[in-house]
């Protein structure tokens, strides 16, 4: 009889402490920062050398000497996505909610910009000269 009881109690226990641990991962959100600087070293990197052509509300276009090729960075749904100008995409960043980038010189801009969960992300990035 003791045992049966000892074996109930053990039993609630288990189940509650597995419940817990369910709740704790239902309710744990998702940090984005460590996404957002891939996305930035990926638009700063030595692989493209990017250098900033042009940047309008939509679009920030780039030149890469290293490859040739010209690219745009937009927003697509809920991604930012790297572009060449014939074909293709990189989705270099994605669960954003909200995106704005403006120029601060012909070499910077300032990136800002809200992910799906609230979490906000804002960074100034430097490119070579036109």
């Amino acid at each position: 009889m003791i045992d049966n009881i000892v074996s109930l109690l053990f039993c609630g226990m288990g189940v509650g402490l597995i419940c817990l641990v369910m709740q704790n991962l239902i309710n744990q959100t998702h940090s984005y920062q460590l996404d957002y600087q891939l996305f930035l070293r990926t638009i700063e990197s030595n692989d493209f050398k990017f250098k900033l052509v042009d940047i309008n509300p939509n679009t920030i276009y780039f030149y890469s000497p290293k490859t040739r090729k010209k690219y745009r960075l937009t927003k697509y749904n809920d991604t930012l996505r790297l572009q060449g100008l014939t074909k293709g995409h990189i989705p270099v960043l994605e669960h954003v909610k909200e995106a704005s980038w403006k120029s601060q010189s012909t070499t910077q801009i300032l990136i800002k910009g809200e992910f799906d969960n609230g979490e906000k992300f804002s960074s100034i990035s430097i490119f070579n000269g036109n």
